[in-house]
């Protein structure tokens, strides 16, 4: 994944490296380390995502194993994992902001859960119609308020964002795999 932040700053995702940080004059690069233990300078966590909430000058950092990292602009961050917050599990696979700004969390081990905007996290249900389902990818359309969820085996999932319910799941024999959208 790479993201364009609102300074022009470029962050690059590598998996099972980390994060990179190309400053907008682009002469150097930094390496930003994450674990969930938050000791400074260390890595040990899979990079998997990025994305930037510019409502309250965030970014949120998904991680395979070490759950969702809150990074504010003075480099500092928080770790939510299941341990210590409602998440399906620690491997974050993608993350999307909708127009009310929650954030949603795509679990590759088969669970969507929401950061709502009073900080409180909500693990989505959705009777049961994705549980055990790997989550790949996800995409917000603002316009018509739709969560579209990537899967691993199961297609393409289109949700109603705001009443949180499954509009459509689109599967065929041949195209079940869905890595990112777009």
């Amino acid at each position: 994944s790479l993201l364009m932040d609102k300074q022009e700053n470029i962050w690059a995702v590598a998996y099972q490296t980390g994060l990179f940080l190309i400053p907008k004059p682009m002469y150097n690069f930094e390496y930003a380390c994450f674990n969930s233990d938050l000791i400074e300078g260390e890595n040990s966590s899979c990079i998997t995502s990025i994305i930037e909430d510019t409502e309250n000058e965030v970014l949120w950092i998904g991680s395979d194993g070490s759950g969702l990292f809150k990074m504010a602009r003075s480099a500092y961050y928080e770790v939510f994992n299941k341990e210590n917050s409602n998440l399906h599990d620690n491997s974050i696979m993608s993350l999307s902001i909708d127009k009310r700004g929650d954030l949603w969390i795509a679990s590759i081990h088969g669970g969507l859960s929401k950061r709502i905007n009073d900080n409180s996290f909500k693990k989505l249900n959705l009777d049961g119609k994705i549980e055990g389902v790997q989550l790949t990818s996800l995409q917000y359309d603002s316009s018509r308020d739709l969560m579209y969820v990537g899967t691993n085996g199961h297609g393409l999932i289109i949700l109603d964002a705001e009443k949180e319910e499954i509009i459509r799941i689109i599967s065929d024999k041949i195209n079940k795999w869905i890595g990112s959208i777009t």
